[in-house]
């Protein structure tokens, strides 16, 4: 089982914040490190010899999420890869099309969707999903009645960003197919939280981090791609492309993989760091941090004014979980708050109109730091030290 000393985190700092950015063993960044000093070594051998070395890392994470290699790309981050959708579909789109998203959505991919829609008359509808987050088949029955005849994709986070809510994707992807609607899923906090087999989920295109709950290095995602979408489906960076000199296994890898000079050393990473994540027993470090995350929001909804995102926090199967705020709390002067006086790093922010908390468990969590938190808030919720101004 791996531990805080297989990571580089500071001591002094009650890490509860792994969903943002992740953290990284210390045995990836040496691994990293062999790639980066094998460009360097001899930088124009190493380019002749990346597109193979590419592929074997597409190969290594096509068969962890059991799909097509060949419909796989690596990113540097999923809100690149929802960027790189909305701007592929957008050219597809007519005036009076529509785009369903929901209000639970991570706001940099918002940004993005109106963006690639500007100038187009196209409408983004946002449904919304009340917190406690009812049950699956109403999340499902919410989104299909906000369907209409000009709908034409549905872009939905696998686990919601700001509230940490798993939500019915394959069902949605499955009944979206049915009526012809492309989805397009941000799984950005999925990888390591959830068994993904992409063939099962059947959505047609899917973008996801492996820097966050699978420990790489910094800048690893990737977006995956229906083959029947790919044809249509330029990127947001034209460097040489088919023109190169890669592989050729399709357009689609050749204009997607190749951006001009970048640094790929997280990429290459891939393989080994999959399988060392693997060889820890990923099944037995979800159990363990799904437990501990459950039992630390039933302390804290214990205390007055506190209420978990899930309607029924007993059944979380996730690392990642998040409470509101009592009504009259800051979500800022929380942050703060917490950080300054208890160097408890964890997020605290507004959405909508309440506060909300999310808290983050990895395997280098320990009870003493969830015992710290709890505590925290109980000396909070006494003293009134976040009580809006």
């Amino acid at each position: 089982m791996l531990s805080r000393a297989d990571f580089q985190l500071r001591d002094d700092v009650v890490f509860l914040n792994h969903g943002s950015f992740g953290a990284t063993p210390t045995v990836m960044l040496d691994e990293q490190r062999t790639w980066i000093d094998r460009l360097e070594a001899q930088p124009v051998l190493f380019h002749r010899e990346l597109p193979q070395l590419m592929a074997e890392a597409r190969h290594a994470l096509a068969t962890f999420l059991s799909c097509d290699a060949d419909d796989l790309v690596f990113v540097t981050n999923s809100t690149f890869g929802t960027n790189v959708a909305a701007h592929a579909l957008a050219l597809s789109l007519s005036p009076g099309d529509r785009i369903l998203t929901c209000d639970h959505e991570y706001g940099a991919c918002i940004r993005a969707w109106n963006n690639a829609l500007r100038g187009r008359d196209v409408t983004l509808d946002v449904v919304s999903f009340p917190v406690p987050l009812p049950s699956h088949q109403s999340v499902i029955d919410r989104v299909f009645q906000a369907v209409t005849n000009r709908t034409r994709c549905i872009f939905l986070s696998h686990i919601t960003a700001p509230t940490a809510l798993e939500l019915p994707i394959a069902e949605i992807c499955e009944e979206a197919r049915r009526r012809n609607i492309i989805t397009i899923i941000d799984g950005s906090h999925a990888p390591g939280q959830l068994d993904l087999n992409l063939r099962e989920l059947n959505a047609d295109i899917y973008t996801a981090n492996l820097h966050k709950w699978l420990c790489l290095p910094k800048g690893c995602a990737f977006l995956f791609v229906r083959r029947e979408l790919q044809e249509n489906f330029p990127p947001l960076v034209t460097s040489w492309g088919t023109d190169g000199t890669g592989l050729h296994v399709s357009d689609f890898i050749d204009e997607h993989e190749y951006l001009g000079t970048r640094d790929v050393s997280a990429f290459l990473t891939t393989p080994m760091a999959l399988l060392w994540m693997q060889s820890h027993d990923l099944s037995a470090i979800r159990r363990r941090c799904s437990s501990l995350l459950r039992q630390t929001i039933d302390r804290i909804t214990r205390i007055p004014g506190f209420k978990s995102t899930h309607s029924d926090p007993a059944s979380l199967r996730l690392m990642m979980g998040a409470v509101t705020l009592p009504e009259s709390w800051s979500a800022t002067k929380l942050k703060t708050w917490l950080y300054d006086e208890h160097r408890i790093e964890i997020v605290v922010q507004e959405w909508g109109e309440r506060g909300i908390l999310r808290l983050s468990v990895h395997a280098y969590t320990t009870s003493d730091d969830l015992d710290a938190l709890v505590s925290a808030l109980e000396i909070a919720a006494e003293h009134n030290v976040a009580v809006a101004d």
